[in-house]
């Protein structure tokens, strides 16, 4: 999930042009290697223009605004700060030790899931004296220096951030979010994010063979390496030239740079400080703050390089204060996760499987038994699909191990503030939902939020009385097929319960806690239906709900509202049927991981089965989207209504809605032959009532 909307995201050279634009002096273009000066001034050109789009402009204005005005208070920022360190805006999240591949993001120091300034909070904690008057410079587009104050990491100038909010408030725009954190911060609104692989060659293809976006069917992958080398190469000009000036402003003798040898902020501060003829001092040496530690994924938050950027500042107080201090390294205490791998099943191809390593015969797959010889055919559709949208299928039990295993996820209310998913569950016990008995009372439907034909809402309710048979569409087909993978199972004895007693659960069947039924009223109104998932978390004698629902459709930065809605109103049930006062409800959406779609697979894919994705949403019990739902489940309700009894209504209906189920074959199927039945009905109650059956509040 990204931090900002998606318009914002910094990811191109006229992004960053546009954003960095008052740092900006007249960039010399010379011919580096195979890379010719023309073509590097010919893309600028180019970019320059993008940014002349108003469009463009828009999405990034703030951060043109905000940058214009740091730049002229820079020169007296500097007076203020003894030790100035520029470092690195890239950041591994909140996972813990042991649990995994942490995910990496570039984004503000304020953000709660960035765990780098965590760790810095941390040390600056325990020796305060040796924080103060430090002013740390993040090498990024967008520029946001903190000091430490107070015990929080602050904004260095918060003043021009609050002024820039101003102007954009009076022009109903969006201001920036948090401008301080500290170790017991709750949800932050990020400022800025972009792409690391922006300044990385490397980095950029290996996100292309995972995710596309570069690819353009004719261009051969020889071409596409030269273009995202210009890219690259150019984005990172434009940061030394930005940066080289940031110095000038400063008016720096010495330039500290907390980074590692092979992060992205090294090329372009050692280059600024070439150009302004300063040397650069890299905290831990020449091999850098990462000099003890070996191969680390946590980046320079691993505890080693906190302690050598903790010792270079509590050295240089002793210094300048002559005083005798023995710097405080103690390793910073790190939870045990787990560390569950899940690959491709080497038999069915369609599965991310924990056990698979263990599977070297059919007989030994786990998985062997879902399907019989007679669902050959559903097999082959699985198989299919996966391959083709290049994700794998997890079961339920290591979707909950990787949610509670100490790995880190973003989390977003309503609002769009974003929390850490550890933080979150922080000193909170998992308990599986426990049985409830659910009325047999139906109104409308909570998948019905998602669907705003209401035709097609009226057909998925009552399609099981039609006398007509109708194949459903392949991709309804695959939905069904993975849910079926997800959240049932093949016999009693299903080996991937095993995994539930990893986060301390006695192997339990899936059918106790999911696809369960689930009812929610409201004003009489009764919203009926399943969760594929759902678990409580434990606090003391209270619990938050969790509820979980598996989608065909790609993960987005932000949730469908439709969904939401739905998920929201099984949690509501939830708490109706166990009496419980939950503080608030996490709605998890498991999606496949987003992928731009191509007209034809590059041979880089072949093979390639990504792991779903969550989207997770939170909503506290007081949350006005609550009452959102209500309103919506109102408006579904009324509407449907009236479709029963209203004749000219459908027809009016069926005009709006028609090149709908004009997609997808069984849809206009059912639809003719509601058509067909209108004919001899005065309304479509009438019809239900043919069929036998009572419909809703008669």
């Amino acid at each position: 999930m990204t931090y900002i909307h998606t318009t914002q995201l910094i990811n191109d050279p006229a992004d960053i042009i546009q954003v960095s634009r008052p740092f900006l002096t007249d960039i010399k273009f010379t011919n580096r290697g195979r890379y010719k000066a023309k073509v590097l001034e010919e893309m600028f050109e180019k970019a320059q223009e993008k940014t002349r789009d108003k469009r463009h402009y828009g999405n990034f204005e703030k951060f043109f605004l905000y940058n214009s005005d740091l730049k002229e208070i820079l020169p007296e920022l500097k007076e203020c700060f003894e030790t100035v360190i520029f470092s690195t805006s890239v950041s591994i999240n909140l996972t813990n030790q042991g649990s995994g591949i942490p995910k990496k993001i570039a984004t503000d120091p304020f953000t709660e899931s960035f765990a780098l300034t965590s760790k810095m909070l941390q040390k600056y904690l325990e020796n305060p004296e040796a924080y103060r008057n430090v002013l740390v410079v993040p090498v990024s587009p967008v520029v946001f220096p903190f000091t430490f104050k107070d015990g929080k990491i602050v904004h260095a100038s918060k003043e021009i951030v609050y002024g820039v909010n101003d102007w954009l408030l009076d022009h109903n725009k969006k201001g920036f979010g948090s401008l301080e954190k500290s170790l017991e911060s709750s949800g932050s609104t990020a400022n800025y994010e972009f792409y690391e692989e922006c300044f990385s060659s490397e980095r950029r293809l290996y996100q292309l063979k995972k995710s596309p976006q570069e690819f353009n069917p004719g261009e051969n992958i020889a071409a596409i390496k030269e273009r995202i080398g210009y890219e690259v190469l150019l984005n990172n000009l434009i940061m030394i030239n930005a940066f080289s000036n940031i110095i000038k402003l400063l008016g720096l003798t010495e330039i500290n740079l907390f980074s590692m040898k092979t992060g992205y902020a090294l090329p372009i501060i050692g280059r600024a400080s070439t150009e302004n003829k300063i040397p650069c001092h890299i905290i831990g040496g020449m091999e850098g703050p990462m000099r003890n530690t070996e191969r680390s994924d946590k980046g320079e938050s691993d505890i080693s390089a906190i302690n050598i950027l903790n010792g270079f500042l509590v050295s240089r107080h002793a210094h300048k204060n002559k005083t005798i201090i023995t710097p405080k390294t103690l390793p910073i205490k790190e939870e045990q996760g787990i560390n569950l791998e899940s690959l491709i099943c080497p038999f069915n191809s369609y599965m991310l499987c924990p056990f698979q390593k263990k599977a070297n015969t059919l007989e030994d797959c786990c998985n062997n038994n879902f399907f019989s010889e007679k669902e050959a055919k559903s097999v082959e559709l699985l198989k299919k699909q996966a391959a083709d949208m290049h994700f794998g299928i997890k079961g339920i039990e290591t979707i909950l191990v990787e949610l509670m295993s100490g790995k880190d996820f973003d989390v977003v209310d309503s609002s769009r503030r974003h929390y850490s998913w550890r933080n979150e569950i922080k000193g909170k016990q998992i308990v599986l939902t426990p049985r409830f008995e659910v009325p047999s009372q139906l109104d409308i439907r909570s998948s019905s939020f998602y669907n705003d034909s209401v035709i097609g809402r009226f057909i998925g309710m009552y399609k099981y009385l039609f006398p007509i048979t109708v194949k459903p569409n392949e991709f309804a087909e695959f939905g069904t097929l993975m849910h079926k993978i997800m959240f049932s199972q093949p016999d009693i004895n299903y080996k991937h319960n095993e995994l539930l007693q990893l986060i301390g659960f006695p192997v339990t069947n899936r059918q106790e806690y999911c696809e369960r039924p689930v009812l929610y009223t409201n004003d009489g109104i009764n919203v009926l239906g399943h969760f594929d998932a759902s678990f409580l978390l434990q606090n003391g004698s209270e619990a938050d709900i969790v509820v979980l629902d598996a989608k065909r459709s790609r993960k987005f930065p932000y949730a469908k509202l439709g969904y939401k809605y739905q998920l929201l109103s099984y949690a509501l049930g939830i708490k109706n049927g166990l009496s419980l006062n939950p503080d608030n409800y996490y709605l998890i959406l498991i999606n496949r991981p987003f992928e731009i779609d191509l007209e034809k697979n590059p041979s880089i894919l072949k093979g390639l089965h990504k792991s779903q994705e969550y989207t997770i949403i939170k909503v506290p019990n007081n949350d006005p989207f609550i009452e959102r739902l209500n309103s919506r489940i109102e408006e579904v309700y009324l509407e449907d209504q009236r479709l029963l009894n209203d004749r000219k209504f459908f027809f009016s209906r069926l005009k709006e809605e028609w090149p709908f189920f004009q997609r997808f074959g069984d849809s206009r199927e059912y639809c003719e032959h509601l058509i067909s039945e209108l004919k001899h009905h005065k309304n479509l109650r009438s019809y239900l009532k043919s069929r036998n059956e009572s419909v809703g509040k008669l």
